[in-house]
């Protein structure tokens, strides 16, 4: 059966205001950082109960927030999602609504796993966009710092030790130096890279092309000058987008020996490429890898842009 990712159902909002006609959830998980686009919606959202976390890699001063932000600790993002699920009381049965805004990019396939795993497969995903990034195609998201690029675990993959025929689907963002680190661990590796198109906004898609051309020596001209695109706001676009080209690859006459998937992009565009690898790709020769940094930025994104939902359903096989 081939999955049609484009039919899951999405809703767009154009204003913090809206909310008020959405949901009401049971219950509404966010991660606290200093943007509006966080505290904002979470003050505007109807959920039954609303929890409100603090991930260790914002490195926020824990004196000086307020005592119903709850700390979360863990070395690994399986401990963290585990400890989120925990104290947000998650069960199944409930109508859920994660706001992946501030969860840091490694969190997300790890807790939509933990969700699936816990027979919870059915929830909804908010993301809001920005209004701009505060250093247009020079923003940080994260520290100069690059601990390591590995798998994120729980997406490991069983692979196969012929590596001559790997292949490493980058999702491209803004941060070119961890879209080069993620290149250079598979050098070996045959590239594609997805951009963000259509982008949030209309300058937003030509910083991300600037930013992602400062990799072109790792990536290889090829992979840059033929890119393939899905819409920075779309998980399922994206997941489909994947999903395309991995057809295409292991229709060839020798197929792909291993394959690794690097969602170095949007939030939305990372939700894509978890979606796909959980309903595809799972005890296959695939894995999700990515750049590990020592901390994430508490602001690096300004006002409020539209608020999307997305509908995810983890049971579709």
């Amino acid at each position: 059966m081939t999955i049609k990712y484009s039919l899951f159902k999405r809703k767009a909002l154009r204003s913090v205001g809206e909310l008020a006609h959405s949901g009401p959830w049971d219950i509404f998980l966010s991660a606290y950082n200093e943007e509006d686009r966080i505290n904002l919606v979470f003050d505007a959202v109807r959920a039954s109960k609303k929890v409100l976390f603090n991930l260790p890699d914002y490195q926020s001063n824990l004196t000086t927030l307020p005592n119903s932000i709850l700390a979360l600790s863990g070395d690994k993002e399986s401990e963290i999602v585990t400890e989120m699920i925990s104290k947000g009381k998650v069960g199944k049965g409930a109508k859920i609504c994660i706001d992946a805004t501030g969860i840091v990019r490694q969190y997300l396939p790890a807790l939509m796993k933990h969700l699936q795993v816990n027979e919870i497969s059915t929830f909804d995903m908010l993301y809001s966009e920005p209004a701009r990034y505060g250093d247009k195609e020079s923003t940080r998201f994260s520290s100069t710092e690059l601990m390591e690029v590995r798998q994120v675990l729980g997406f490991e993959g069983n692979h196969d030790t012929d590596t001559s025929r790997d292949v490493l689907i980058i999702g491209a963002g803004y941060e070119h130096r961890l879209i080069s680190a993620v290149s250079d661990s598979k050098n070996h590796a045959e590239k594609r890279v997805i951009f963000a198109f259509p982008s949030m906004r209309a300058d937003m898609y030509q910083e991300s092309v600037l930013s992602t051309y400062l990799s072109r020596e790792s990536l290889g001209s090829k992979a840059v000058e033929k890119p393939y695109f899905a819409p920075a706001y779309d998980p399922f676009v994206t997941a489909e987008t994947v999903q395309s080209i991995v057809s295409e690859l292991e229709q060839r006459k020798d197929g792909v020996s291993n394959l690794y998937l690097a969602p170095v992009s949007s939030k939305p565009m990372t939700i894509g490429f978890a979606l796909y690898y959980l309903l595809e790709k799972v005890e296959s020769a695939t894995s999700i890898i990515l750049p590990f940094t020592t901390s994430y930025s508490n602001r690096s994104a300004f006002g409020i842009g539209r608020i999307w939902i997305y509908h995810v359903e983890l049971d579709m096989m």
